[in-house]
C-alpha cells in the first residue's frame, strides 16, 4: 500500500493533466436526483503511470451548514488496487451502474445542500476534495478548497441522467470551477465518451414544431425545442422558419449543456429574441437567460447578483456560472444585457461590457468569441462576421468547458414570463488566425520559389490571397491547396530535382494553374466567407514553378508548403 512518504514524494510533479500533484482524483460525482436521491456516486480515478494501492482511503463527507460538519464517510474496500486510467465507482448500485462498491446509504455522505467531499489517506492527509453549493456555505471556509469549489445546485434529473464530471478524465488544476463541469452521466467509463456531440453544431430550427436538441445537448429539466415563432407572438427570425425556445414551461429554471469535448477557444452565435422592460411583470419580479462558452453553470440557471440584483429581488441565488457569458436580466421597468467573466465561478466575476440597455423586443445577432485571453462580444452586424456593434476585453480567464444555454424566472405575476427564443445557432472551435511556412524550397534556374499571403486569413476578410513570387517568368505554375495542415518532412516529388519536396496531400488537393508574369509573379484570390463553422479550418497550400530549363523529367522548381488557420 502506499504510504504517505511516497506520495508526498510522487507529488513533487504534476501526475496528470492539469497542475496538480494528487495520484488519484475525484472524477465524477452526483449528489442530488429525482426523488428519494438513490443515483448517489462518487468516481474516482488513477491519473498516474503506475498501480495505485488506495485499500482503506477514506471518503469523507462535510456537511457546509449543520453544527457537526461530518456527514460521515466510507472506506474503500482492501484489495482495491487501480491501474493508470483505471476507474473505481464507490455508490448505490440499485440506481447507478458500474458500481464497484456499493454503499446503499451515500446519499448521507454527499447530501443535497451546501457541502464537500475528501478523499483522504487513512491518516487523513487530504488527496483531493470537491465543494458544492458553496454559495450557501455558513460553516468555517474549508481547509482543503480548491479555487471556489462549485458555487451552483447540481441537479441530476433521473430521466436524463447527469453528473458533476472534470471536463477531461484526471483534469485537475486545483480549481473546482474550472475542472468540472455539467454533463452526461458516465459512472465506470470515460467522461469524454459520455459526449454525443461534435466540435461544430449548426442548426436552423426549421425541423418539425416540437423536435428538441437532446441528441446533441445535455439539459437539466427541458431539451431547446423547435417552435413556429408565431405561436410564441414574436415575428421570424432574419434566418426565416421556426425557432427554439430554451426554458422550463412548468417554470424556475432550466439549462441546456452542449455535449461536445471541453476546450477553452470557442465561437458560439445565434439570432436571438431580445427583449425589453416588462410592464406585465410586478415590481419584484426577474427573467434572466444567458449564453455562455468554456465553463459551465449549475442546474437551476440560477443568475449572478449582477449591478445588485439580489438586493433587488430580495434574496441571493446559489449562481453556478464558469466561463464566459453573455448575460441577460429583464425587470418591469428594465432590460440590461451584459458580457461577463465569471472565471471559475463564485463572486468575483468581471462585467466587461454592460449595462446594455435593450428598450424593446426584437431580433438581433448575438455572437460571443473566444480565443486564449481574449473575447470579443458582437451585437446586430452581418451574421458570422466580426462586425456590429462590439464589445472586446483581454486578459480573461480561461477555463476549459463547452457552450450552455440557461434560463431563469422569478416571475409571481401569471403569465408574465416568456420562454428565450434563439434561431440559426452556430458552435464551432475557434482559433487565431494564422500563417506559418513549412519546409524549404527548391529553385529554379530563375529563383527560389515563395509564397506569402496578404492579410490574415480571419473570418469575412474578402480581399485574402495568395501570393507566389520568384517564379520563372512568362511560364505556368501550379498551385495545389487543400484542406488540412502543411506537413514535415516533405515528401520527394518523383521525377524532380533533388529536393523539390511536396508538403502537402496532393491526392486530396484542388490544383490551378497560373499563367507568370513577366515579373515572376503570381495572386490567387482566397475570399473567405463570414461563417463562423470557418473558425479554425486549416488549410495547407504549395506552388509547383515549371521550369523547363532544368534537367529533370519532371522541371518544377518548389516554394515552402505554408499552413494557413483560418480564425477571428
Amino acid at each position: 500500500m502506499l504510504t504517505v512518504s511516497l506520495l508526498l514524494a510522487t507529488a513533487l510533479t504534476p501526475q496528470g493533466q492539469g497542475s496538480s500533484t494528487a495520484p488519484i482524483v475525484i472524477n465524477e460525482f452526483s449528489y442530488d436526483d429525482t426523488g428519494g436521491n438513490d443515483r448517489v456516486f462518487v468516481e474516482l480515478y488513477n491519473r498516474t503511470t503506475g498501480p495505485v494501492d488506495i485499500s482503506g482511503w477514506v471518503l469523507q463527507g462535510i456537511d457546509g451548514t449543520a453544527s457537526n460538519p461530518s456527514n460521515g464517510s466510507v472506506v474503500i474496500q482492501s484489495g482495491t488496487v487501480l491501474f493508470p486510467g483505471d476507474f473505481f465507482v464507490v455508490g448505490q448500485a440499485a440506481g447507478v451502474p458500474n458500481v464497484d462498491q456499493d454503499v446503499p446509504s451515500m446519499n448521507t455522505l454527499l447530501e443535497t445542500g451546501p457541502d464537500a467531499l475528501e478523499l483522504q489517506l487513512p491518516g487523513g492527509f487530504v488527496i483531493d476534495s470537491v465543494a458544492w453549493e458553496y454559495g450557501g456555505w455558513t460553516n468555517t471556509p474549508l481547509a482543503s478548497l480548491e479555487g471556489d469549489g462549485l458555487f451552483g445546485d447540481l441537479f441530476n434529473n433521473d430521466t436524463n441522467p447527469s453528473s458533476a464530471s472534470r471536463v477531461f478524465d484526471g483534469y485537475d488544476s486545483d480549481s473546482n470551477g474550472c475542472d468540472f463541469r455539467v454533463a452526461r452521466w458516465s459512472p465506470g467509463t470515460s467522461n469524454d465518451a459520455a459526449h454525443t456531440a461534435g466540435m461544430t453544431y449548426a442548426n436552423d430550427f426549421d425541423d418539425v414544431v416540437g423536435s428538441t436538441v437532446d441528441a446533441d445537448f445535455s439539459y437539466s429539466f427541458v431539451p431547446g425545442t423547435t417552435e413556429d415563432p408565431a405561436t410564441l407572438g414574436i415575428p421570424a427570425s432574419p434566418q426565416g422558419g421556426n425557432c427554439s425556445v430554451w426554458y422550463d414551461p412548468t417554470g424556475g429554471g432550466d439549462v441546456n449543456y452542449f455535449s461536445s469535448a471541453s476546450r477553452a477557444d470557442q465561437v458560439v452565435e445565434c439570432y436571438a429574441y431580445l427583449r425589453g422592460p416588462n410592464a406585465a411583470m410586478d415590481t419584484d419580479d426577474i427573467e434572466t437567460w444567458g449564453l455562455g462558452v468554456r465553463g459551465s453553470t449549475d442546474s437551476f440557471g440560477e443568475p449572478p447578483d449582477l449591478d445588485g440584483l439580489y438586493g433587488y429581488i430580495g434574496f441571493a441565488f446559489q449562481s453556478g456560472i464558469t466561463g464566459v457569458a453573455w448575460f441577460q436580466i429583464i425587470t418591469q421597468t428594465t432590460s440590461n444585457l451584459y458580457l461577463v467573466d465569471f472565471n471559475d465561478g463564485g463572486s468575483d466575476f468581471t462585467v466587461l461590457a454592460g449595462p446594455i440597455p435593450i428598450a424593446s423586443d426584437g431580433w438581433s445577432r448575438v455572437r460571443l468569441s473566444v480565443v486564449g485571453s481574449d473575447v470579443v462580444g458582437n451585437l446586430g452586424g452581418t451574421f458570422g462576421c466580426d462586425d456590429g456593434v462590439r464589445y472586446t476585453a483581454s486578459g480573461v480567464s480561461s477555463c476549459l468547458g463547452s457552450v450552455y444555454i440557461q434560463y431563469r424566472e422569478n416571475v409571481s405575476a401569471v403569465g408574465a414570463h416568456n420562454p428565450i427564443a434563439l434561431d440559426a445557432l452556430v458552435i464551432a472551435p475557434n482559433a487565431p488566425a494564422a500563417v506559418t511556412s513549412v519546409g524549404i524550397g527548391s529553385p529554379t534556374n530563375f529563383g527560389l520559389p515563395a509564397i506569402a499571403t496578404t492579410g490574415a486569413p480571419t473570418i469575412g476578410n474578402a480581399t485574402f490571397s495568395i501570393e507566389g513570387s520568384n517564379l520563372t517568368p512568362n511560364s505556368m505554375s501550379v498551385m495545389a491547396l487543400n484542406i488540412g495542415a502543411a506537413f514535415t518532412p516533405g515528401v520527394q516529388i518523383p521525377g524532380a530535382p533533388a529536393g523539390a519536396l511536396r508538403y502537402i496531400d496532393n491526392v486530396n488537393a484542388v490544383t490551378m494553374f497560373f499563367m507568370n508574369g513577366a515579373g515572376g509573379a503570381v495572386s490567387m484570390p482566397l475570399a473567405i466567407p463570414c461563417d463562423s463553422l470557418l473558425t479554425s479550418l486549416p488549410i495547407a497550400v504549395q506552388i509547383y514553378d515549371i521550369d523547363t530549363t532544368l534537367a529533370a523529367m519532371v522541371p518544377f522548381g518548389t516554394s515552402p508548403g505554408l499552413s494557413i488557420v483560418v480564425g477571428n
